[in-house]
């Protein structure tokens, strides 16, 4: 059975990935870290000091797996290492540094990485949010008493015109989808 795999693991990454810049070991330890991530987050009830150990170890394997490889692009790791980049550094709240480098590096790229755009506006509201500012996308909040309170808007008249210019859904339909999250 292992043969199997990893010939499959061999076929795919030279006919799936045939650009000579990606690093396979790079997008697999990017995609357990994601998978990880996730099931902490996804099981209930959350446990928060996992999630906080879990956070920290991802982001440090991260820091360090870019100054190794470099920033994970497209070419580098594939649009799956990329997003689960993004995942981890949007976790990453204990270090806003990290957090603000991640933002300025993702707004460039962009432009390149379809899938990002519509990620940006939770980046961005994290960050303003850790540096005690009003968020501008809505994408954050907290439970309070059972019930998901977004933390300041920046400008409620527009909220929805920005969301929307990010590809994001109207704000409204946004607390409806995450509303139970606080049960």
């Amino acid at each position: 059975m292992k043969k199997t795999t990893l010939l499959t693991l061999i076929l795919c990454v030279s006919l799936c990935h045939s650009n000579e810049n990606y690093n396979a070991l790079f997008a697999n330890s990017l995609n357990e870290m994601k998978k990880t991530d996730q099931e902490v987050r996804n099981s209930r009830p959350i446990n928060m000091q996992d999630m906080k150990v879990i956070d920290r170890k991802n982001t440090n394997t991260l820091k360090l797996l870019i100054n190794k490889y470099g920033w994970p692009t497209n070419d580098l790791v594939g649009e799956d290492g990329v997003l689960a980049a993004f995942l981890i550094i949007q976790h990453a709240s204990h270090d806003l540094e990290f957090q603000m480098y991640g933002l300025k590096i993702f707004r460039k790229l962009s432009g390149s990485t379809e899938p990002m755009l519509h990620l940006l506006p939770y980046l961005e509201d994290r960050v303003l949010m850790r540096n005690e500012l009003p968020q501008k996308y809505g994408t954050q909040g907290q439970c309070i008493g059972g019930e998901f309170v977004l933390y300041q808007l920046e400008n409620p008249i527009l909220v929805d015109w920005y969301r929307i210019n990010s590809r994001l859904s109207k704000l409204s339909e946004y607390l409806e989808a995450v509303k139970n999250n606080c049960h």
